[in-house]
């Protein structure tokens, strides 16, 4: 999906290995992720404005290790408000591993 101009993408994924790659050619992107036993990286663009509403049950995140922040029950990056192109993803994941990477 790096390469599209999307503005929402929703994906139901019970058992799976899911990789979600944003690009920054729409000025916003919403994605609504729910998932079940899964491993999921979400690989963003360096510079992009990223925030998560997570509702995580038995599952491990790298949020902080990724150098995301929590504010008002979302984690993001320090350049949310301020970036061109931002990704708002909302989570749903149950025995989930979530994985953020820039690149």
């Amino acid at each position: 999906l790096s390469k599209l101009n999307v503005e929402y993408i929703k994906i139901d994924a019970g058992a799976s290995d899911c990789n979600l790659i944003l690009g920054d050619n729409a000025a916003y992107v919403y994605v609504d992720v729910d998932t079940g036993v899964s491993s999921l990286i979400i690989q963003v663009k360096e510079g992009m404005g990223l925030r998560i509403k997570s509702d995580q049950v038995l599952s491990d995140d790298n949020y902080d290790a990724a150098g995301l922040y929590e504010v008002e029950g979302y984690y993001q990056t320090k350049n949310y408000d301020e970036a061109t192109h931002q990704a708002e993803i909302k989570l749903d994941a149950a025995m989930s591993d979530v994985v953020v990477e820039f690149y």
